[in-house]
């Protein structure tokens, strides 16, 4: 599909800046490319895990072989004690597995973590290659490099309240969530329904992030039926019981 071609196209960096400019602002409009955008990233995260997984069986099944797996050589039969071993090896890699399974399946705040596409580049007030920079890092998932320059930004544009939000985002993925918190309570009181549902949305998923199931509930049942994340936040709901 064009659309397909489109988004894997602007997560790759492809983009020139005028097509970059042209997308972004159609997702403004365009509710089922936006949605796209997003169970697109969602997907590049799950194979990233899936490829972890299949890594990691193999490693598990070389190791298994190498030091539990008794083969019987042609034409001789294998010991005992060499099936025992073989079996002890082969019980300990599936438990291995299974742990590792659960380990590295997508967490319920994955699943709900599909963040809109950041967009600085149209920004004034600091160098559009560095916007650029942070936007494309941070659309990539690799928030560490993007958090100073975000940081940086809000410091000379204190009244960006979106990018705030974003910032928040930004911590809130690296593990620094009751800073997080921080931004998105400052926000959930804003005149802008657009910056308060965004910031009440992720201060939930703040406290999921967290493993506080009664936290991310209460904040969740606080969403009003207008807000676009509604659904989201019932749907949500529903998972937690």
């Amino acid at each position: 599909m064009e659309a397909t071609k489109r988004i894997d196209k602007y997560l790759s960096g492809q983009m020139e800046a005028e097509e970059k400019r042209a997308f972004e602002q159609e997702l403004d409009t365009n509710k089922a490319l936006a949605e796209e955008l997003a169970l697109q990233k969602d997907m590049n995260r799950f194979l990233e895990k899936r490829r972890r997984r299949e890594a990691l069986k193999g490693e598990l099944d070389s190791l298994g072989s190498e030091y539990f797996g008794a083969k019987a050589e042609q034409g001789r039969v294998v010991s005992m004690v060499g099936r025992r071993r073989w079996a002890l090896g082969i019980a300990a890699t599936l438990l291995v597995l299974v742990v590792a399974w659960f380990a590295l399946r997508p967490s319920l705040y994955e699943q709900y973590a599909a963040h809109p596409p950041l967009a600085l580049v149209e920004k004034s007030g600091a160098d559009a290659l560095t916007l650029a920079e942070a936007e494309q890092a941070f659309n990539k998932g690799d928030y560490r490099k993007a958090l100073p320059i975000l940081q940086e930004y809000v410091a000379n544009n204190p009244d960006d309240d979106l990018v705030k939000v974003y910032l928040g985002i930004a911590k809130m993925e690296i593990g620094e969530t009751p800073e997080a918190r921080e931004i998105f309570s400052s926000l959930a009181t804003s005149n802008s329904p657009e910056i308060r549902d965004f910031a009440v949305w992720n201060l939930a998923l703040s406290f999921l992030k967290d493993g506080n199931k009664e936290a991310c509930r209460k904040v969740l049942q606080s969403i009003p039926e207008d807000s676009g994340y509604y659904q989201k936040a019932m749907d949500l709901l529903e998972r937690l019981k």
